[in-house]
């Protein structure tokens, strides 16, 4: 669902089937190619249950770890740019909020 999801309503197109995988000693949940606007992209995501504004006692940020997971495919993907997403079955208005200030796509599974 998710590729053809990005496709309608983002115009991202999926060029590399999005899989799980280990880049850099991370496990990437989503990880494949994209066209977006043109221009290759690696998509690197995570899927969560739920995402919330506040933290979580004893767990680590949500962004935190994404960043993390970005980090180890730009040590091998070096010269393409990265999209991140989070898919999710419910995300809270703030944090919706964050993921925007932060250039996070958020996929929420009731959109598809």
């Amino acid at each position: 669902m998710l590729p053809a999801f990005l496709k309608k309503t983002y115009g991202i197109d999926i060029t590399q089937k999005l899989i799980r995988a280990e880049v850099g000693g991370k496990e990437i949940t989503i990880f494949g190619r994209a066209k977006r606007n043109g221009d290759v992209v690696i998509v690197v995501g995570e899927a969560k249950l739920r995402l919330e504004d506040r933290k979580k006692r004893g767990k680590k940020d949500v962004f935190a770890e994404l960043e993390d997971k970005v980090e180890a495919v730009r040590e091998q993907y070096r010269k393409e740019d990265v999209l991140r997403i989070l898919v999710t079955h419910y995300a809270t208005k703030g944090f919706m909020k964050k993921a925007q200030d932060r250039d996070v796509l958020v996929v929420q599974s009731f959109e598809w």
